[in-house]
């Protein structure tokens, strides 16, 4: 078994243990999926040999998906699983509420993400400009050291 495993590993009617309860391309297509069906439940889509991996996947699918089961009806966390073969892993589950979504809340994180998604690309970008100019002026001290040595 590699660092993930994906696919419908697990179902049950809420995210297991945890605080609260419920808390790649291949993953949103079986949240589509989950979505399409209209089935209320919470359902494994991955295992992860590491639970950063995990914790990593869950915030993503936030950030598509919404971050209150408000927005679609989803809510992603990740928590320990037991695998059919008595192996334990980090699953990243999904629990979906159809009747939990709220008229307009959809729009409201649409507006969220992407100004989220402009301040990250403005920081990105102050980052590499930042960056590119420390590396013209240790250039030009190189330089100015090779010069003055000769």
């Amino acid at each position: 078994m590699g660092d993930v495993e994906y696919g419908f590993i697990q179902t049950a009617d809420e995210i297991p243990g945890g605080r609260g309860g419920r808390g790649g391309s291949r993953l949103n297509d079986m949240v589509d999926e989950i979505i399409e069906h209209g089935e209320k439940g919470a359902y494994c889509i991955a295992v992860y040999v590491k639970k950063t991996a995990a914790g990593g996947a869950a915030n993503v699918m936030r950030q598509r998906y919404g971050r209150n089961i408000g927005v679609r009806g989803l809510t992603f966390a990740s928590r320990r699983t037991k695998l059919e073969n008595g192996d334990e892993r980090t699953g990243l589950w999904v629990y979906y509420d159809p009747d939990a979504v709220v008229d307009g809340e959809l729009a409201k994180h649409e507006k969220i993400e992407k100004a989220r998604k402009v301040k990250l690309a403005a920081q990105l970008k102050a980052n590499k400009e930042k960056k590119d100019k420390e590396a013209e002026k240790a250039e030009a001290e190189k330089a100015k050291a090779q010069n003055a040595a000769a």
